[in-house]
């Protein structure tokens, strides 16, 4: 499973200076338990597989694409993750950094795991403008966790 990061200013064709931060858990008998990345490299021109895969989830979170990284100063990085055979659903947070005003929004994307196929559970998307406690709740509900578990988790990365 991938995971990605970036960095930017830009100015054309949108003024933009963002971080974006991702983490990746693992949902397993109730519990979300943070993975670590086996892999990370910086997504290049020539990967046009890499590319497809960060305009898709970038594109939607986000609302940027791999053009965009061209045409500024910055860099995008795929993280990749080994998921463990108890992980049943996933949890992949995007914190988005606006290093202008210091403004942070979380996005969440949950999937469910079962036999090396992934499927979607749940995305937020970057036009979405839903308070975090409905979003939180949605999550809470596909996911089968605690409200109060996911509500820790966004106050500490928030």
């Amino acid at each position: 499973m991938e995971t990605f990061a970036l960095e930017l200013e830009a100015s054309d064709p949108k003024p933009v200076s963002i971080k974006v931060d991702s983490y990746l858990f693992c949902l397993s008998q109730g519990k979300l338990s943070k993975l670590m990345p086996v892999e990370e490299k910086e997504v290049s021109p020539e990967s046009f597989e890499d590319i497809t895969s960060f305009d898709n989830e970038m594109g939607t979170i986000v609302g940027l694409t791999y053009n965009e990284i061209l045409h500024g100063t910055g860099y995008a990085k795929k993280l990749s993750f080994n998921i463990p055979p108890e992980c049943k659903k996933a949890l992949k947070v995007y914190r988005i950094i606006d290093k202008k005003n210091g403004k942070i929004i979380l996005r969440f994307i949950a999937l469910e795991v079962s036999n090396g196929r992934v499927s979607l559970l749940y995305s937020d998307h970057f036009s979405k403008s839903e308070k975090m406690e409905s979003i939180i709740k949605n999550l809470s509900s596909k996911l089968g966790i605690q409200y109060k578990q996911l509500e820790t988790l966004a106050r500490e990365l928030a």
